[in-house]
């Protein structure tokens, strides 16, 4: 979560990372996320994270739409590098 909440400020995209354990979700806001109102994206909000999704399917990187990813024991520091460079990757993207 760290890695990927990294890719947003470097990206310059408003955005944060939450979860437990294994499971994340990327938002892709900077307003303060309380509960699950909070948490509710706006439309704007929303067809930003449904670029984002697509553009981490096209490289390989599977999250569910709402921005929903989760880890799994084989993965190593590599596959978790490999997602974070993908994320920045993408929100550069998406910035420009």
């Amino acid at each position: 979560r760290a890695g990927l909440a990294e890719a947003f400020a470097i990206a310059g995209v408003p955005g944060q990372v939450t979860g437990m354990g294994s499971l994340f979700r990327l938002h892709m806001t900077d307003r303060p996320l309380t509960d699950y109102r909070s948490a509710y994206p706006m439309p704007e909000v929303r067809a930003l994270m449904n670029q984002l999704f697509r553009m981490l399917l096209d490289d390989g990187i599977v999250i569910a739409p709402s921005g929903l990813g989760c880890l799994s024991t084989p993965m190593t520091e590599a596959e978790i590098d490999q997602l974070c460079e993908t994320v920045l990757r993408a929100l550069r993207r998406l910035r420009a």
